[in-house]
């Protein structure tokens, strides 16, 4: 799974405030309870294991420490 553009915002809160284009979505009645899902949906979906890459940018930094603090290793 790829990180998407900033999913984890100021204060360790989960954001929606980079994800530009969906949430101009005329279709899209609650852009940021979608993003949780997909996430969710994602995540959960890994029954063997899963790679979660987290792209070195500086706005995913909290991401990448949010899902360290839930227990997600750090392959090297």
């Amino acid at each position: 799974m790829g990180g998407g553009a900033g999913a984890a915002g100021a204060a360790g809160a989960w954001s929606n405030a980079h994800a530009k284009r969906h949430a101009r979505s005329a279709h899209v009645r609650d852009p940021f309870q979608l993003r949780v899902n997909a996430y969710r949906v994602l995540l959960t979906r890994g029954r063997d294991g899963a790679v979660i890459f987290v792209p070195p940018l500086p706005c995913e930094g909290a991401t990448a420490a949010r899902l360290q603090g839930r227990g997600v290793k750090v392959q090297g």
